[in-house]
C-alpha cells in the first residue's frame, strides 16, 4: 500500500474523481463536558440524589443540634435517684450531680440505691440548653421524709415501738439517726440513767407517738416496765375508813368507841360506826349500833 492510500484511509479519503463528505464540526470542549455531566446526572436518577441529601442531614451537625435543643426541665423529685439519673443523662446534660438533701453531709453517689429524689436545680419548668447547664439532684434515703429545705435537718416517721423490748426499739431509733434517746420508768417517770441494764424491759408508751413525722434531732421518750408487769400501776389496797366495820372482831371508831360488823365482844354503850350495823355483846346478847341524842353512834340492845 502506498502513502498515499494509507494517508486516504486514516481521514477517510474516497480518493481521486470521488467528492468527499462534508467534515463534521467540532463542538467546543466546555458544551462537550457539559452534556457529560448532565448525563451522569440522569444516571443517577432523581430518588439517589434526594436520598443522598437527607442522609447527609440526618448524621450532620444540624441533627445533632435539634437532638440537644432547648428543652422543658422535667420534674425528678420523688423518683429513684438511680432513675433520676437514668433519665438526665438521656437528656445529655453537661454535667449531673448529686448531694445529701440533709444537713448530714452523708456521701452519696449517681449509683447509689435506695434514695430518693428531694430537690433539684434548675428549677422545674425552667426552659434551657441541658447541654450547656449543670443539673444538680438532692435526695435522702427512702426510708427517710425529705427535710423541709435543702440542707436542713433530717425527718422520719417515728416507728411505732409500744411492746417492743427496750433494746430492740433503741436499736431502731440509733438506725433512723436519732441519738437523743431518754428512758424512763413506766410507774413513776423517773429516767433510768444506765440503759444497758433496762435491755429487756418493755416499752408501754412513747413519745412522739407512732407515725408523727419529725426531726432526728427530736429528742425520744421511751416508758418501759420490767418483764412481768403492768404498764399501768396497781393501784393500791384501799386502807379501812376510820370507824368503818372490819367484819372481824372489835375495833375503835374515830370517836375512841368500839365497832363491828357481825362481830363479837363489844359492850352496851360503847361509840359505834356505822350506824345500823349490828354485833353481839360479850354476853351474848345481839347489839346494834344507834345514833345518840348527842350525836355520836353507841351500841344499844338490838331488839328487832
Amino acid at each position: 500500500m502506498s502513502e498515499n492510500d494509507v494517508h486516504r484511509d486514516l481521514f477517510h479519503d474516497p480518493g481521486p474523481g470521488t467528492r468527499a463528505p462534508a467534515r463534521p464540526r467540532r463542538l467546543p470542549f466546555l458544551v462537550v463536558a457539559a452534556a457529560v455531566v448532565l448525563s451522569a446526572g440522569v444516571a443517577c436518577g432523581p430518588g439517589d440524589a434526594t436520598s443522598g441529601k437527607a442522609t447527609s442531614g440526618e448524621s450532620g451537625p444540624g441533627a445533632q443540634e435539634a437532638a440537644e435543643g432547648p428543652l422543658t426541665v422535667a420534674d425528678l423529685t420523688g423518683t429513684s435517684l438511680t432513675e433520676a439519673v437514668s433519665t438526665a443523662e438521656g437528656q445529655a446534660w453537661k454535667s449531673v450531680s448529686v448531694h445529701d438533701a440533709s444537713d448530714a453531709r452523708r456521701g452519696v453517689e449517681p449509683t447509689t440505691a435506695g434514695w430518693r429524689v428531694c430537690f433539684q436545680a434548675p428549677a422545674v419548668g425552667s426552659t434551657l440548653r441541658p447541654d450547656s447547664a449543670a443539673l444538680v439532684l438532692y435526695a435522702v434515703p427512702e426510708r427517710e421524709r425529705c427535710p423541709l429545705r435543702p440542707k436542713a435537718p433530717r425527718r422520719i416517721l417515728m416507728p411505732d415501738l409500744v411492746g417492743d423490748r427496750y433494746d430492740t426499739a433503741r436499736s431502731t431509733l440509733r438506725d433512723l439517726g436519732v441519738d437523743h434517746l431518754r428512758l424512763r420508768h413506766a410507774h413513776t417517770g423517773g429516767e433510768l440513767q444506765d440503759d444497758r441494764d433496762f435491755e429487756d424491759w418493755r416499752v408501754c408508751r412513747q413519745s412522739p407517738e407512732g407515725g408523727a413525722e419529725v426531726a432526728t434531732a427530736t429528742g425520744v421518750s421511751l416508758w418501759a416496765i420490767v418483764p412481768g408487769q403492768p404498764c399501768t400501776k396497781p393501784k393500791p389496797k384501799p386502807k379501812p375508813k376510820p370507824g368503818a366495820a372490819s367484819g372481824g372482831g372489835p375495833g375503835e371508831d374515830s370517836n375512841g368507841g368500839s365497832n363491828s360488823g357481825g362481830a363479837s365482844g363489844i359492850g352496851f354503850g360503847q361509840f359505834c360506826a356505822p350506824v345500823g350495823a349490828v354485833a353481839i355483846t360479850a354476853d351474848g346478847r345481839p347489839a346494834k349500833c344507834f345514833m345518840g341524842k348527842d350525836g355520836r353512834a353507841r351500841w344499844s340492845y338490838n331488839s328487832g
